[in-house]
């Protein structure tokens, strides 16, 4: 077109032509070049936060070259049912070396690992033929755990399986358990002298201890996400309601100076995270479907697990994990608890958290009973199957609740068997 330009003479035709072609060169190399060297840069003062508050982001998106950037779109995505006030998305113009700012807040509604970003970015040419796309690759994380229901009444005489239980092996002697009082004995620590029997009676006394031991429990949490029925609002729902049941029981046990203990089939967000990002810095095609079969694999075969301690930073641990726990797809509850329960303890007693009852389960329970562990099952939010469960689960010597809302745990020793 410009050379018949040029040959009919048509000065003005061909000078519009040259001025397009320029502009199209310019466009092609701006949009080329457009997301090359913009760096973003995330404020977030905290990394763990409580139910109910409010986090404050800034984030800030730098054109380190230059060359301006004629337009650009940016969003920092963020997790799904969280509040958000604020611009999280904009469109942008940056001249060389400028920069612009997203500046939000986060109410942190409910709890979990929540990923902060990545920034996703859009820009291309001036006239729209061309886009480019990028995720800067750094998010941040915010542990939020889990509400718990504090459980008011303890029953000592119930036959409920959780509380102190004296053991047949003497492993220690327990000072909070005062049996009586003997005569001194050479070699008898200062610590157990008994004072005022020694002064009554003006002669050195000891005090003796019971040989006891606090067994406390492994919590076992079914997350399989097909196990939560209903629509995505529902399990939404309800698998909170369960990991509210776990959080409380575990903060039960430690508040009693217990070992506990928890074992789920659901995925660790932290391992989520971690198989993105080795996906995004996967060199080829070749390499991230590698990385990414091999992850997989692991979720489906390692539950996750915070081995049975005491103490106030078990406490925390329990909780984190419970933080970080997802609905997963992978092993089923009944073949997990079948698999690793002979591994656990026998002298803790299995308390299992499960939405729902069936024919598997019961077998899988009864078995586990068998090999001589205490149960006590928590069926959540699940009146149709409640009656019957209860009397299959005593017919085994099992204990069962029905948590119907979070405020039937404050009594939960008067449920069990």
């Amino acid at each position: 077109m410009a050379v018949l330009a040029l040959l009919a003479r048509l000065s003005l035709l061909s000078y519009g032509l040259y001025v397009l072609i320029l502009a199209l060169l310019a466009s092609e190399l701006l949009a080329r070049f457009s997301l090359d060297r913009i760096e973003c840069l995330r404020d977030v003062r905290v990394d763990r936060a409580k139910i109910g508050d409010q986090v404050v982001v800034s984030t800030i998106i730098k054109n380190n070259k230059p060359i301006p950037v004629p337009w650009m779109l940016a969003e920092d995505a963020l997790p799904r049912r969280l509040p958000v006030s604020g611009e999280t998305t904009r469109l942008l113009v940056l001249g060389p070396y400028g920069d612009a700012r997203l500046h939000y807040s986060i109410t942190m509604a409910h709890r979990g690992y929540h990923q902060i970003g990545p920034v996703v970015l859009e820009s291309g040419d001036l006239f729209g033929f061309v886009r480019k796309f990028r995720a800067a690759r750094k998010a941040h994380y915010i542990t939020v755990q889990p509400d718990t229901v504090p459980i008011l009444r303890y029953d000592v005489a119930s036959r409920r399986p959780i509380g102190d239980i004296k053991v047949r092996r003497l492993l220690h002697d327990d000072p909070s358990r005062l049996a009586g009082v003997r005569e001194y004995q050479r070699g008898d620590p200062l610590n157990r002298i008994h004072w005022k029997a020694t002064a009554r009676t003006g002669a050195l006394h000891s005090k003796v201890y019971e040989h006891t031991t606090l067994a406390g429990a492994m919590i076992a949490m079914d997350f399989h996400g097909p196990s939560f029925e209903g629509d995505e609002d529902r399990q939404f729902i309800r698998s909170e309601m369960a990991v509210k049941v776990a959080a409380s029981l575990a903060a039960y046990l430690v508040s009693l100076r217990q070992q506990v203990g928890f074992i789920s089939n659901g995925l660790d967000a932290a391992e989520r995270a971690k198989r993105e990002e080795g996906l995004l810095d996967a060199r080829s095609r070749r390499e991230a479907r590698n990385f990414a079969a091999s992850r997989k694999g692991a979720d489906r075969l390692r539950p996750v697990e915070v081995a049975a301690r005491k103490g106030h930073d078990q406490a925390m641990a329990v909780l984190d994990a419970l933080a970080r726990l997802e609905l997963s797809d992978g092993c089923p509850f009944e073949q997990m608890l079948l698999d690793e329960h002979t591994r656990l303890p026998r002298d803790l007693t299995l308390l299992v958290v499960v939405p729902r009852m069936n024919p598997l389960l019961y077998q899988v329970l009864a078995r586990v009973r068998f090999s001589g562990f205490s149960i006590m099952v928590f069926l959540v939010d699940n009146a149709e199957q409640a009656h019957g469960a209860r009397g299959a689960l005593a017919a085994q010597g099992i204990g069962f609740m029905h948590v119907a809302r979070l405020d039937d745990l404050q009594h939960v020793a008067h449920s069990g068997i």
